[in-house]
Order: structure tokens, then sequence, then C-alpha cells
């Protein structure tokens, strides 16, 4: 993932300054990922790997490369459809609970374990 900046601050529970090095317009969405250094795979040419974290939302530019950004949250349809329910009055819809399946089973046994913290820190970069 091409880096664009990093997070310079976090202001409160939902709002930050984010360091660009190039223009961001406002509204636009920004990923936050880490940066991690993955040895066990140079000899395959790959010093280190991005992993996601999450998302934020350009709100405006504050000062030269200075953004002030937001977290949200991601809804999907079958969330509003049981909110929809649940509002409806229905008993059973607030106790229906989905679990979602793995889109593939990975090899434990095969795996380099490198893994990564999901929060977002100062200093994580970001990218589009």
């Amino acid at each position: 993932m091409q880096s664009v900046g990093t997070i310079l601050a976090i202001l409160n529970d939902n709002l930050l300054v984010v360091k660009a090095d190039e223009t961001l317009a406002d509204g636009s969405t920004l990923t936050v990922f880490a940066r991690i250094p993955t040895p066990p795979l140079v000899e395959h040419g790959i010093t280190a790997m991005d992993f996601p974290k999450g998302k934020l939302q350009v709100l405006s530019s504050q000062a030269t490369s200075l953004y002030l950004a937001r977290r949200f949250r991601i809804t999907d349809d079958k969330t509003t459809a049981l909110d929809r329910a649940r509002t409806a009055g229905s008993l059973m819809s607030s106790l229906f609970f989905e679990e979602a399946e793995w889109s593939a089973v990975l090899d434990k046994e095969a795996s380099l374990k490198i893994g990564m913290d999901t929060t977002v820190r100062i200093g994580d970069h970001v990218g589009k």
C-alpha cells in the first residue's frame, strides 16, 4: 500500500489529525495500516507487509499538510434489516445473532505467525 501520510494526533474517541504528503480531498477515505517487518520472507523479496487496521474519513484541511479526520461505523444491509425488525417490536430479532464464516480455512501449522495490533496509534501510516 502506498503511504500518503501518518497519524499525527488522536484528539478524542472519533477525531484524529493526519499529516499528509499529498493533498487530500474532503470526504475521501483513508486506510490506516501497520507496516510490519517480515524477516522470514526476505528471501522472497518481501521485507515488510502492510496490514490494514481500519478506515478514516477526511473532514477538512486544517493547515498545510494537516487534516482533520474521523473514524466511522461501517453498516451493512443485514444489520440495517435487523435493526428495522427490532424497532418493529419483534422479540425474536433481538435474540438472533449470526456468526459469519471465514471465506477460507488457513493451514495454522504453515503460518509464519506474523501479526499486528489493530489499535490505531500516532505514527501509523495512512493510504488511499
